[in-house]
C-alpha cells in the first residue's frame, strides 16, 4: 500500500461481497470501483476532512496498485484521460460522461459546458489539474510560424505554448494540410516531455534536458486545445495526431500509452489509429517492446545507419541499430504499430555533408533489407531535411536534389521502397521539427506579460 487516497462520488450504495451488507464503517475501503469492499483497518486523519458532493455519497479509495478481480488484472487509475467511457460512467452517469468526452473531442473544457453541479463537483474531485489546462489563457502564446512561400496555398503553421501548473511550458505547433483543393485537414504535433535527455546534436530540445514528464492529462490536453484555436480559427479539422514535438515518448511510456488509448478510442478523442504517430530515438529494445498493443503508428529516429555515426548525432544512444531493429521487427510482429500493416516509418535527418552522400544512402538500404524482405513488417521511409538552430552553426540542411539523389540511390537497392521527402513547415518561426524548446522556469507572471 503506498497510502494514498482518491475522492470518488458515488451513485449507488455498495455492500460487502461476504455479508452483503451496506457498508457502514469508514475503514472499509472498496477496491474496484465496482462496489466490492474489503474491510481495511488504517490509521487516517479523519473521516470529517474528507470532501463531500452535495448529497452524494462520498467513496474512498485506498490505492493499492495492482490488484486481480474475476481472472483480470486492473490497475487503480487516477485523471481524466485514465478514465474510459464506462468508468466515467460509473462515477457520473452515462449521458454525462458522453457529454465530458463529446465536448472535450471538440475542443471545449467540459468544466465550461452545463454541466448538473453535483456531476461538476464530481469531475473536479477527479481531476482539478485538467480544468486549469484546458482554461483559455493556459495558452500563453500563439503565433504564425510561417511565411506564405512555405504555406504553399495552406493556412499558416502555428505554434502555441501550454503553460504547465509548476510554471513550466511545452510548445505544440498546428500544421493546416492540403493534400487536393478540396481534402484539408489539420495535424497537430504535441510532446511528452519539459526538454529531453535524448540530447540528438541536431535538436533544440535536447538543449534543454530533462525537466520533467508530462502527465496523460497534459498530453491530451494539447490536443484539446489544439482543437479549440483550429475551430477559433477556422483552421481545417484537426485529424491527426504526432508525437513529434519536445521529447522521446517510450521515455515516458506510461504517460503516453494512457494518452494514446484516450486518443484512439472511438468513444473519447476518436482519432483514428492510422493518423496517430508516436514518433521515438528507442533508447533500448526493451523500451521498444513497451509498445505493443498501443493502436497507433511508429516511427523510428534513424538518422545514421552505422552505429558510429548514429553516437555521434545521437550521444545517448547506448544499443546498436542492429538491436534495435530485431526490437521493431519482433514488435511489428507481436501487432504494434498500425494492424493489420504493421508498418514503421524510419526517419532520417538529411544534414548536409554529414549523413547525406551516396555512401550512406547504400548503407541505409542495405540496414533496412531485412526488415524490408520480411512478408510479415512493412516499412517507409522519411527523409527529413534539417531545420536549423542557434548554437548549431556546424550543421547545414541538405539542398532537394541531394535528397532527390539520396532517395534514387535508396530505391535502387531497394526498388518497392516507399521513399517521401518531407517539406519543411515553419522553419522560419523556430516551429518545425527539432526546433521547439521553452525556458527552464516560466512564472505565470511572466507568461501573461
Amino acid at each position: 500500500m503506498d497510502g494514498q487516497i482518491r475522492v470518488q462520488p458515488c451513485l449507488r450504495p455498495h455492500r460487502t461481497p461476504i455479508t452483503g451488507q451496506p457498508v457502514a464503517s469508514p475503514h472499509q475501503f472498496p477496491l474496484d470501483g465496482r462496489g466490492w469492499y474489503f474491510p481495511v483497518r488504517r490509521r487516517w486523519r479523519s473521516w470529517a476532512s474528507v470532501p463531500c458532493c452535495a448529497a452524494w455519497a462520498v467513496r474512498v479509495t485506498l490505492r493499492l496498485g495492482s490488484y486481480r478481480r474475476r481472472g483480470r488484472r486492473r490497475t487503480c487509475c487516477k485523471g481524466l484521460a485514465s478514465m474510459g467511457l464506462e468508468d466515467l460512467s460509473v462515477v457520473m452517469g452515462e449521458n454525462v460522461s458522453k457529454d465530458v468526452w463529446s465536448a472535450l473531442r471538440r475542443g471545449i473544457s467540459p468544466f465550461s459546458v452545463s454541466l448538473p453541479q453535483k456531476q461538476l463537483a464530481a469531475l473536479r474531485a477527479l481531476d482539478s489539474d485538467m480544468e486549469s489546462l484546458l482554461r483559455e489563457d493556459a495558452v500563453d502564446s500563439l503565433t504564425v510560424m510561417e511565411s506564405e512561400a512555405e504555406a504553399q496555398g495552406a493556412q499558416k503553421t502555428l505554434k502555441y505554448l501550454l503553460r504547465l501548473h509548476d510554471g513550466l511550458a511545452v510548445e505544440s505547433v498546428l500544421i493546416p494540410l492540403k493534400s487536393s483543393p478540396v481534402k484539408t485537414a489539420t495535424t497537430v504535433c504535441i510532446s511528452s516531455q519539459v526538454g529531453c535527455a535524448q540530447g540528438c546534436r541536431f535538436c533544440r530540445t535536447g538543449d534543454m534536458g530533462l525537466l520533467r514528464n508530462l502527465s496523460s492529462e497534459e498530453i491530451l490536453a494539447q490536443v484539446v486545445q489544439g482543437r479549440r484555436i483550429a475551430r477559433e480559427l477556422n483552421l481545417p479539422e484537426v485529424r491527426k495526431v504526432v508525437f513529434m514535438g519536445m521529447g522521446d515518448p517510450l521515455a515516458n511510456i506510461q504517460s503516453v500509452r494512457t494518452a494514446v488509448a484516450a486518443l484512439s478510442d472511438s468513444f473519447r478523442m476518436a482519432i483514428g489509429r492510422k493518423r496517430l504517430q508516436v514518433s521515438t530515438v528507442a533508447p533500448t529494445p526493451a523500451q521498444v517492446m513497451q509498445m505493443a498493443g498501443m493502436r497507433c503508428g511508429v516511427v523510428w529516429s534513424l538518422h545514421a545507419a552505422n552505429d558510429a555515426l548514429r553516437a555521434k548525432l545521437v550521444p545517448t544512444a547506448k544499443h546498436t541499430i542492429r538491436d534495435l531493429r530485431n526490437a521493431f521487427m519482433e514488435l511489428l510482429k507481436a501487432g504494434g504499430g498500425v494492424t493489420p500493416d504493421r508498418r514503421l516509418l524510419v526517419a532520417v535527418v538529411m544534414i548536409a555533408g554529414v549523413n547525406d552522400d551516396e555512401e550512406h544512402a547504400r548503407e541505409l538500404a542495405d540496414f533496412l533489407r531485412p526488415m524490408y524482405a520480411h512478408p510479415d513488417v512493412g516499412i517507409a521511409l522519411n527523409l527529413i531535411p534539417y531545420n536549423p538552430n542557434p548554437g548549431q552553426e556546424e550543421f547545414c540542411t541538405s539542398d532537394y536534389r541531394t535528397m532527390l539523389r539520396f532517395r534514387e540511390v535508396v530505391n535502387e537497392e531497394l526498388p518497392l521502397l516507399g521513399i517521401h521527402l518531407r517539406r519543411t513547415r515553419g522553419a522560419a518561426g523556430s516551429a518545425a521539427c527539432g526546433q521547439l524548446a521553452t525556458p527552464k522556469k516560466t512564472s505565470a507572471r511572466l507568461c501573461k506579460e
